[in-house]
């Protein structure tokens, strides 16, 4: 079932989420003190001369054979050990890489605490949901590049900082997108950001203050629609609505129920023709007129249908264009 939004849940500080805590257990641990030397503990001054070490005899260096060969045989014996449960069978890797994740955990190792920050419209479910903690609990396992990528298949996350703090602590910080714009379609309203990313299911009324939009394809080119009213302000501030027709060009809906049609990539050019006649920026203002610039070289304006408006979802009402 798709999660729908209320204007209260994104007024939040943070979206409610289930008792899921966000930190497993909270150890502090002292902080390592160093040593601090002084001139004291430097060695003193002399005038002796140093002459190279005299050579190793024989029974020296079979000694120090002796010692690496006995390290590297109780090492061997130790992964004999591990590898077969004391003689008793063969583990299979993966069996294996188990019992280097306990190791890794009795070592000091294990992911005992995981911190969360940044994130106000994701859900701390759906988070720890993308980190599998049951498959990742201790560094050995960790991989940030594979962590990130599953969390930023999240709706919300446009980025994600992970850090690992010794002995075990992970901190994860993400950066949630920003919606841009609501965008309608087939009953539904919808969050998108300023790359039309959709972002989550909402109630049509939410968030008021951004722009509508509708039609197919809106959210693929919401980037361009808003290049465009960035480069004609004095338009901007009177469009309460634009529709994407037909997936390539687009209507800006006005104040007062009128609207401009616009011609499919020629839109900066159209409204800078029309812009240049006079009383045009007028026309817009009082925005009770249906201006049709999709022929090129031609201006069409004629009055728009009484009682017309622009409701809450882009959509003109009481009247037709």
């Amino acid at each position: 079932m798709r999660q729908v939004y209320r204007q209260s849940d994104l007024n939040s500080d943070r979206m409610s989420s289930s008792a899921r805590p966000a930190v497993a257990t909270d150890t502090s641990y002292p902080a390592l003190s160093t040593s601090s030397f002084s001139p004291e503990h430097q060695l003193p001054q002399s005038d002796h001369v140093w002459h190279d070490a005299p050579p190793k005899t024989w029974q020296q260096r079979a000694l120090r054979k002796l010692s690496i060969a006995g390290a590297a045989a109780v090492v061997g014996m130790l992964t004999f050990a591990v590898l077969t449960d004391g003689g008793s069978r063969l583990n299979t890797p993966r069996a294996f890489y188990g019992d280097l994740e306990r190791l890794a955990i009795a070592a000091g190792f294990g992911i005992k605490q995981v911190s969360l920050s940044g994130h106000r419209y994701t859900l701390e479910d759906d988070i720890f949901d993308a980190l599998d903690l049951g498959n990742m609990q201790s560094f050995l396992s960790f991989d940030s590049a594979v962590l990130r990528e599953r969390l930023e298949r999240l709706s919300w996350i446009k980025m994600v900082e992970a850090s690992r703090v010794y002995p075990g602590q992970l901190k994860i910080r993400v950066t949630e997108r920003e919606p841009a714009a609501v965008w309608h379609r087939g009953g539904q309203a919808y969050l998108i950001d300023s790359g039309g990313r959709v972002l989550a299911a909402v109630e049509s009324g939410v968030m008021g203050h951004l722009p509508r939009l509708s039609g197919e394809g809106a959210p693929r080119d919401v980037g361009q629609l808003f290049a465009l009213l960035q480069q004609f302000p004095d338009v901007a501030g009177f469009v309460v609505a634009s529709e994407r027709v037909g997936e390539r060009r687009w209507t800006l809906k006005l104040v007062g129920g009128g609207a401009v049609h616009l011609p499919a990539g020629q839109e900066a050019s159209a409204l800078q023709a029309f812009l240049s006649q006079d009383r045009a920026l007028d026309l817009i203002q009082r925005g009770a007129s249906i201006i049709d610039l999709r022929a090129r070289g031609r201006i069409a304006v004629r009055a728009a249908a009484k009682g017309t408006r622009v409701s809450s979802r882009g959509q003109q009402v009481g009247g037709g264009v």
